[in-house]
């Protein structure tokens, strides 16, 4: 039965194969760079897919009504579409008194960040309200969300009633990687990840996530976590490279890392559709 090229288009082969009946079947074979080929999709990943830590939060007292007398804490949250970040403590204990019944927050802006939650209170830091990046960039009142005193910051004169500040410690604002893999045509896409350490300092781990775009909202949405193990200890017999397959039905999808540690830990990451 030998196969006769018959033509060759954008590297996709077809060849006529004669069969023993003396019909002729029509074969399709792949060219270099097809569905099964390994694309290299990321490289180099030494940490999570989060948005950068917030900076310094700067407190001080200020004049207006609001507030009551007493010893205040402040805690600062931003956020994105798809979490939040970590609680950051204002500079100092803020004491208001008499006329002076505001806090001034002040921070440089976060690329990235659409939102603030401030938090205050004289017990523990409460959740006092919400602004926008755009109403902190400018200055604002956080009750009438009105002009404030200065830009990049927020005048504080709400009493906290909600949850804690506190609570927020793990970083959720998640940051989805160029590039991603658009998957159109496809059911499978195969995450090749190699994970690599240089010491053993501190034991290596990994949570992985696929997000998948919606393309009505433009938002990407998580998927299932992916914690890989790793090998080393007594019964535990998991290998560095790792094979990950995620089901899309053709939708564009994105690798995120929501946690990467280890000593000199990294990521080089290849995708395979099918």
């Amino acid at each position: 039965m030998a196969d006769v090229l018959h033509s060759s288009v954008s590297g996709i082969f077809t060849r006529w194969r004669d069969m023993q009946d003396g019909s002729h079947a029509l074969v399709v074979s792949a060219g270099a760079v097809l569905a099964g080929t390994p694309v290299l999709h990321r490289s180099g990943v030494v940490a999570a897919d989060v948005l950068a830590a917030m900076g310094t939060v700067t407190c001080t007292k200020i004049a207006g009504a609001g507030l009551t007398g007493g010893a205040y804490i402040t805690n600062v949250v931003a956020g994105n579409a798809y979490g939040r970040g970590v609680a950051k403590v204002g500079s100092a204990t803020i004491t208001t008194e008499t006329t002076n019944l505001r806090i001034n927050a002040a921070w440089d802006p976060v690329a990235g960040y659409d939102w603030y939650d401030l938090y205050c209170t004289t017990v523990a830091a409460l959740w006092s309200g919400r602004v926008t990046a755009a109403q902190h960039a400018a200055g604002v009142l956080l009750s009438t969300k009105g002009a404030g005193s200065a830009p990049n910051s927020v005048d504080i004169d709400v009493i906290g009633t909600g949850l804690a500040g506190s609570l927020a410690v793990q970083n959720t604002a998640y940051v989805i990687p160029d590039p991603v893999a658009n998957c159109a045509g496809y059911q499978y896409v195969d995450f090749l990840c190699r994970f690599s350490r240089t010491g053993d300092a501190v034991a290596p781990s990994a949570t992985l996530c696929p997000f998948f775009l919606n393309s009505v909202t433009g938002l990407y949405e998580e998927g299932q976590d992916w914690t890989p193990s790793f090998g080393g200890a007594s019964g535990a017999y998991g290998a560095m490279p790792k094979r990950l397959r995620v089901e899309h039905r053709g939708a564009t999808v994105a690798l995120v890392v929501k946690a990467l540690a280890g000593t000199g830990m990294s990521l080089d990451c290849y995708s395979v559709l099918s």
